[in-house]
């Protein structure tokens, strides 16, 4: 029967004066480890190095929960299992799906169906996610209602310059810690620049 602790080593101290909290793993009177995003100073550990922290404790009995409950989906597979296939396993069930990845990847493979175009309209929405989000890797846990009627917003926020603009030009920076200047022309009058450190947000959103 596999068994699921928390684990503080005095070993483990940080420049911080912190232990970061592993969870130990014990199936087959074997041990494995798991780090956690958890830290606790000195003075929230007794003699022993049991976490007195409730706060800190409470969030690790849930992922407690969740692991146990991992391991009875395995059923009599678990007799199976070494205790480095648990942590394993545990680890892909801890795994985040980025949701930005998996549209790549679905992109990906309508190029190699043949369908450029609708590769084309997919790899847009893709741009302009990491753009609305700021990064490269979203998970998919995020996308949720709220966020969707923020990106609504966003868009029509764009849709309202976009009518105006003219014509959208890059130029190379002069400034060594820019890449481009963009210069926005709207309504046929150049409105103004404004310097961009990655200047593909404008390529993507106003090409």
């Amino acid at each position: 029967m596999a068994t699921l602790s928390p684990k503080v080593f005095k070993h483990h101290k940080r420049s911080d004066e912190t232990y970061n909290v592993k969870i130990c793993i014990s199936h087959k009177s074997e041990r494995a480890y798991l780090d956690t995003e958890h830290y606790v100073s000195e003075k929230k550990l007794s003699k022993s190095l049991k976490i007195k922290d409730l706060f800190i404790s409470k969030l690790l009995n849930e992922t407690l929960d969740d692991y146990r409950e991992e391991f009875s989906k395995l059923g009599k597979k678990l007799a199976l299992y070494t205790v480095n296939d648990l942590k394993d396993h545990l680890l892909k069930s801890d795994e985040a799906i980025d949701f930005l990845k998996f549209c790549q990847l679905h992109i990906d493979q309508l190029k190699v169906n043949g369908q450029t175009r609708s590769a084309s309209s997919y790899n847009t929405v893709k741009n302009s996610l990491e753009d609305f989000f700021k990064r490269k890797a979203v998970p998919v846990e995020e996308i949720t209602v709220r966020t969707l009627y923020a990106y609504e917003r966003y868009l029509r926020a764009i849709e309202k310059w976009k009518g105006r603009i003219s014509s959208v030009k890059l130029i190379p920076s002069k400034l060594k810690e820019y890449q481009m200047l963009a210069c926005i022309t709207i309504s046929g009058t150049l409105d103004g620049c404004f310097l961009r450190r990655c200047p593909t947000t404008i390529n993507r959103l106003w090409a």
